[in-house]
């Protein structure tokens, strides 16, 4: 019995011992294959005096980008006289390191530096600061080298009323009406901006006005014209301006009626705002076109048709406040997701005009704020994108949030802090199509 339990034991372990060394060479040429599959993202060596504060992932932002808090701009936005706060629609590289800030619907007043409170304040519709490069650069900016450009009430007596309130820049032709600033580029010496034209009793956009203004050395603006109802159009082409190297500005916007968010885009002649306009279209045969002709509801179609047919994002794409940007081959259309949504979504194209597509989600702008006092916000109304304030090719993105009241906005701990432009930076965005 024995002598034939032996052979059998023999065989078994031969069998084992070769099944494992399969098993064992099967093994590492797994391991091997996915090593080599393995790609490592290194975070991007960061100056520590650009005082960038990284935002954990906590599963809302692609693996591979890095989205940071941009403490010395948020510093040099933290102001305590004269503007302290407003919906920042963009900025515009001038002549000699200096940039333009274009502000909406501004409070202008007093703020509790301590507290960040803010103490009084007024509001104007349109508002502008001028960064120079005085004590800083854009890079490394100096607090002295903002101000606003508005005219201020009065700044001798802080107790009397008017201490450092501001008035509009510009004025609408009709009282009934205000304006707004929208994009701003210079040429010729010259700073060229649009503003909307609104009603005031339904906020309804009328028509677009121009603008131009020389910026003296000094840091004082001075109108050298101004042409009402420019464009009579109701449809704003207005949210960023992108100056390409072929000779044209292109702007975009969005129409936006019955929950329709496309974004068109319209350009100029040459780089000049005051050149001709015209815009693009998709025709009735799909064919995209260029016409003199800006879409309009009054042409048989509906407002919803307007923006479908010539909307510039793939698949009837939507967002709010379209920005532009250029990097290699691939122009980037990014903007916030609708309705005041807290993803940023961006897109690409070959050419200016779109079609833009491939569409990914860029980041998600946090839902508290670093701040004194209530860290929650109601709104998420603007992403602006900045592209004169990139170092290394990272995107540089201000947002505005109001706070949960109206009456949150003054008096109490951290109220100066809601109705502001925050700095978010994000590192290695390219690589979500790698």
């Amino acid at each position: 019995m024995k002598k034939n339990i032996f052979p059998f034991f023999v065989l078994f372990s031969l069998f084992l011992f070769v099944s494992c060394n399969d098993y064992e060479s099967a093994a590492i040429g797994y391991d091997d294959v996915e090593e080599d599959s393995v790609v490592y993202i290194e975070e991007p060596v960061l100056d520590a005096s650009w005082q960038l504060a990284p935002i954990m992932n906590i599963g809302q932002n692609n693996d591979k980008i890095f989205l940071y808090r941009d403490e010395l701009y948020n510093a040099l936005f933290s102001r305590t006289l004269g503007w302290n706060g407003g919906d920042v629609v963009a900025s515009a590289s001038l002549s000699g390191g200096r940039l333009l800030w274009l502000v909406r619907d501004s409070y202008f007043g007093v703020v509790d530096a301590t507290q960040r409170a803010r103490l009084s304040a007024n509001t104007v519709r349109n508002g502008f600061l001028l960064q120079t490069s005085e004590h800083g650069t854009v890079s490394h900016p100096a607090a002295e080298d903002i101000k606003e450009l508005n005219a201020l009430v009065q700044t001798n007596d802080p107790a009397a009323e008017g201490y450092y309130e501001g008035q509009n820049i510009v004025e609408a032709a009709a009282t009934r009406n205000y304006l707004v600033p929208a994009v701003a580029a210079e040429i010729n010496g010259e700073v060229q901006v649009l503003f909307g034209n609104y009603r005031s009793s339904n906020s309804r956009r009328e028509s677009t006005y121009l603008a131009n203004y020389t910026v003296t050395p000094e840091g004082k603006l001075v109108e050298e014209s101004f042409v009402p109802d420019f464009i009579s159009n109701m449809i704003g082409y207005d949210d960023c301006v992108w100056r390409d190297e072929d000779g044209h500005n292109y702007v975009y916007c969005t129409f936006l009626l019955s929950g329709v968010s496309g974004v068109l885009v319209g350009r100029t002649a040459t780089h000049d705002f005051g050149s001709d306009w015209e815009y693009c279209v998709l025709n009735t045969d799909g064919e995209l076109v260029w016409t003199s002709t800006a879409p309009t509801v009054s042409s048989g179609i509906t407002a919803d048709d307007v923006a479908m047919r010539s909307n510039m994002l793939s698949n009837n794409g939507a967002c709010q406040h379209p920005q532009v940007l250029k990097k290699g081959s691939y122009y980037y259309l990014l903007g916030q997701s609708y309705q005041n949504g807290q993803d940023v979504l961006i897109w690409r194209s070959k050419t200016p005009f779109g079609p833009f597509s491939e569409m990914k989600t860029l980041c998600v702008i946090p839902s508290r704020l670093e701040k004194i006092g209530p860290q929650t916000y109601n709104s998420l109304t603007r992403v602006t994108l900045h592209n004169a304030l990139s170092r290394e090719g990272e995107l540089v993105l201000s947002t505005t949030q109001t706070a949960p009241a109206t009456a949150d906005n003054f008096t109490y701990p951290g109220s100066a802090d809601y109705v502001r432009p925050y700095f978010y930076r994000i590192y290695n965005w390219e690589s979500l199509w790698d």
